[in-house]
């Protein structure tokens, strides 16, 4: 596995690349590619552009995730938000997700997983807590409308969906469902997804998000 970055300086240097092997030396320890962690990529990030008298200073290092993919002119932008004394805020609206330290590089860069619970993790895991903080979508008590938080489950959950999968929104007549199902995904696992929100009684709870698998079946794919 391959992975590229670039340091977010003006002016912007080219890509540079990190190959990812079956086993990786840090610090002069042997590593398992699945135990690869973002920090343990700090480590070697920061070995390229640190200081190497300071190596301990790695932590500092921000990474994000973003999808530069050609002819949407992703690049231009990123020239321009390198230009600005950029905030977090604008990388996250830029399609920035801020990686964290502990996870595990093959499950950021190579979502591939068919397990429903590790899905669901990953999804919430990336949700901006920005978006959702920021937003004008709010009702009584200044609570979430709950298109606000379904839209932004839905901005980061097609980020990890298993590959040759789709995620399909509101079809929950397809399948004759009395409720409303939110989303499928589509292909062999059949993943049917309602997200709904938790009445605590307390107006400065958080938005809780359940999600649960339907029992979905149809002649062909949604």
């Amino acid at each position: 596995m391959s992975l590229f970055f670039v340091p977010l300086t003006s002016p912007l240097l080219d890509p540079i690349p990190i190959n990812i092997s079956e086993t990786i030396t840090i610090n002069d320890q042997e590593k398992p590619k699945d135990n690869f962690t973002i920090g343990d990529l700090k480590i070697i990030i920061w070995g390229i552009i640190g200081d190497n008298s300071n190596s301990k200073d790695f932590f500092k290092l921000k990474l994000w995730k973003v999808d530069l993919e050609e002819g949407k002119g992703k690049w231009k932008e990123l020239e321009t938000l390198a230009k600005s004394s950029y905030t977090e805020a604008e990388i996250e609206n830029f399609g920035g997700i801020k990686l964290l330290t502990t996870s595990k590089v093959v499950e950021v860069f190579d979502p591939t997983s068919q397990d429903f619970n590790e899905f669901l993790i990953r999804s919430i895991e990336r949700m901006s807590q920005h978006i959702l903080l920021e937003s004008y979508g709010r009702g009584v008590n200044s609570r979430l409308y709950e298109a606000g938080w379904q839209n932004e489950w839905y901005r980061s959950a097609v980020s990890v969906v298993p590959i040759g999968t789709s995620i399909s929104a509101n079809v929950g007549y397809v399948f004759g469902s009395d409720g409303y199902l939110d989303y499928y995904v589509n292909g062999e696992i059949c993943w049917g997804i309602e997200l709904t929100r938790e009445e605590t009684g307390q107006l400065d709870e958080v938005n809780i998000i359940k999600i649960g698998v339907a029992s979905c079946s149809r002649d062909t794919d949604v």
